[in-house]
């Protein structure tokens, strides 16, 4: 048998001495025999650097660099009494193996931290959660009973004119905390006295408006154009101007540039006189200018429906889509941006049943979240519009971005009715006020005679998509793992498809 050279026998026996070492589930045979193998002189401070992050994960409690020095000399014993020549001279710990160990020490209580505060977030998220499904289903409950033993008024009385009180007592406001006020007016307590009037309405089977329905459901519809008067009851006449501004309606509100006006003039009157092949002509030359190509995608897009002379009045509502409102959408969401489209019958993502007719998702924290739904009754419809769908389905994208985590959301809609088209944007102002807040409304072309209303409404949806494209970029960026509005939502207490509403 051939005689092994000093270094092989050095080299067999620190193989030989890694299969006697101690069980490690972090630090595998494997990976000690391979620094072994790969080092001409092994050191613990070598040993500790890289293995650094595998110790740290390793350890469920804070140790030192005595304890690191006794588990070099205990757990690899045989290993380092074959090599102690060439590894470790006894000697303090220098700067750099203390401040290693002090790295490693604090990975490993930062991730034992970790640990327990997720455990921790978990156990609260769940208590929370039934907390407040118990609390609002004894108040509903409570409010039932309530109405149920007081007198009945005659239905001329129960729809007299609503009277706001600004003194709702904070009971009545879920005695959560802050209460959305503009200086010294509760905005709030009246929003609560308009469900509670709309409750009273419901409770003696009476017909309810949208607003009054969208009320019971902890939604409040505000105007940006006027003073939302209507929508519960009173014009907030100390704090009109605050309001209005609180919501900041101007956020990338946008105007097309005077390129987009020129453009849409041009091709507006090649139509108007009969030249629609100049029209198309005149987009197609501008389509490679950077600056005009989503106006020109649009304004292509439409002529391959409207110089066709299809009757819109007649289609139906799926064909309606396609033809009117697929040209703006599928160029404005589609051009860099983050969001995935989903057409008709696609649930609502958190919804066993709602499906919107359109929807735009971006997945957030893993999990699909839509921000994004669109509503359409086509202009031969008969139906009402889906203004209360469209508050159901916002509410409960808001939700879902809470249950994620997300601090101070905000989902966007549009509700096209015919060829009018309303956009809307929700928030969580305070505890249980769901804020449906109209942003701005458009059009959408009847007929080739109507071509001068895409200036509007691509300036409408150009600011709708950056206010979109935003709100996934903050719930991207975010960290939190439990939102500080968690205890703020409330599910909807009644569906658009309640038989007793219509």
């Amino acid at each position: 048998m051939q005689k092994l050279t000093q270094d092989e026998s050095i080299t067999l026996e620190r193989k030989n001495s890694v299969q006697k070492l101690a069980q490690d589930e972090s630090i595998t045979l494997e990976q000690t025999s391979q620094y072994i193998t790969e080092c001409v002189k092994p050191t613990l401070i070598g040993f500790l650097r890289r293995y650094k992050d595998s110790l740290a994960c390793w350890h469920e409690e804070k140790i030192d660099d005595v304890e690191f020095r006794k588990l070099w000399t205990e757990r690899f014993n045989s290993m380092y009494e074959t090599i102690k020549a060439e590894v470790i001279k006894r000697r303090a710990p220098t700067t750099s193996l203390l401040e290693i160990c002090k790295d490693i020490t604090d990975d490993i209580e930062l991730k034992c931290e970790r640990r327990k505060t997720k455990r921790h977030l978990e156990i609260e998220t769940l208590r929370t959660q039934r907390f407040v499904t118990t609390a609002s289903n004894k108040r509903l409950r409570a409010e039932i009973e309530n109405e149920a033993t007081s007198s009945q008024s005659s239905s001329q009385q129960s729809q007299s004119s609503y009277e706001p009180n600004t003194d709702t007592s904070e009971d009545e406001i879920d005695d959560l905390e802050p209460t959305w006020n503009i200086g010294d007016f509760d905005i709030s307590a009246v929003l609560v006295g308009f469900r509670k009037h709309s409750l009273s309405l419901h409770h003696q089977f009476l017909p309810l408006c949208n607003l009054g329905k969208m009320a019971i459901n902890h939604t409040f519809l505000f105007d940006g154009n006027d003073d939302s008067k209507y929508n519960c009851g009173t014009s907030f006449p100390p704090v009109h101007l605050e309001l209005l501004s609180d919501f900041n309606l101007n956020e990338y509100f946008y105007q097309i540039s005077n390129k987009e006006h020129e453009l849409i003039n041009d091709v507006y009157y090649k139509l108007a006189t009969n030249e629609n092949g100049h029209a198309e002509k005149i987009v197609l030359e501008h389509m490679g200018n950077d600056n005009l190509r989503v106006c020109c995608k649009v304004l292509y897009n439409l002529l391959q429906t409207y110089t066709r002379k299809v009757n819109l009045q007649a289609v139906d509502e799926s064909m309606y889509i396609t033809l009117s409102i697929n040209p703006f959408i599928d160029v404005i969401f589609g051009y860099n941006c983050d969001l995935s489209k989903a057409g008709n019958f696609t649930k609502l993502e958190g919804s066993s049943h709602i499906k919107p007719d359109i929807k735009y998702s971006a997945i957030i924290k893993q999990h699909k979240i839509d921000f994004l739904v669109i509503e359409v009754k086509c202009p031969n419809s008969n139906a009402n519009d889906d203004l209360f769908k469209l508050s159901i389905e916002l509410q409960i994208l808001l939700n879902r971005l809470v249950n994620v985590g997300i601090d101070s959301p905000v989902v966007f809609g549009i509700l096209v009715y015919g060829f009018n088209c309303d956009i809307f944007k929700m928030d969580l102002k305070a505890p249980t006020i769901y804020r449906l807040i109209k942003i701005r409304s458009c059009f959408i072309p009847r007929d080739l005679n109507d071509f001068d209303v895409v200036r509007n409404t691509l300036a409408s949806l150009s600011q709708l998509y950056s206010l979109v494209q935003n709100e996934v970029e903050k719930a991207k960026k975010s960290k939190s793992k439990i939102s500080k509005c968690l205890t703020w939502i409330r599910e909807p207490v009644i569906d658009y498809k309640d038989p007793d509403l219509k």
